[in-house]
């Protein structure tokens, strides 16, 4: 499983990799930290990212931004926001489920976020 994590805040970032490698060994990791940068690296890896995990609030691009450029590309990967402040997502929702983590969250919640993706 591919996991795209996007969020400006690099600390927020690399402790996300680390906790989720840290539960789960065969996931691959990739890394943003705009939705910019998030959407330039879904186009090239779109056919094999999985998952998606992105802050709300962001510079440039927003969460929210990002995901409906992912799907107007005709994809639709299972994607979570995490924020400290969730507004209305109803348009994001995966199979009628929205796909939410409000920060700060803490390991148990992203396993039980990861078990309800796979």
């Amino acid at each position: 499983m591919i996991c795209l994590i996007v969020d400006d805040e690099e600390i927020i970032v690399d402790i996300l990799e680390s906790l989720l490698l840290g539960m789960h060994k065969d996931l691959q990791i990739l890394k943003a930290y705009d939705g910019d940068e998030a959407l330039e690296i879904y186009r090239r890896n779109k056919d094999n990212i999985n998952f998606i995990l992105t802050d709300i609030k962001m510079h440039n691009m927003n969460g929210t931004d990002f995901l409906t450029h992912v799907n107007e590309l005709g994809s639709h990967p299972i994607s979570c926001f995490m924020s400290g402040h969730l507004p209305d997502l109803s348009k994001f929702k995966f199979n009628n489920k929205l796909l939410a983590i409000t920060k700060p969250f803490d390991k148990e919640d992203l396993e039980q976020l990861i078990a309800a993706v796979r």
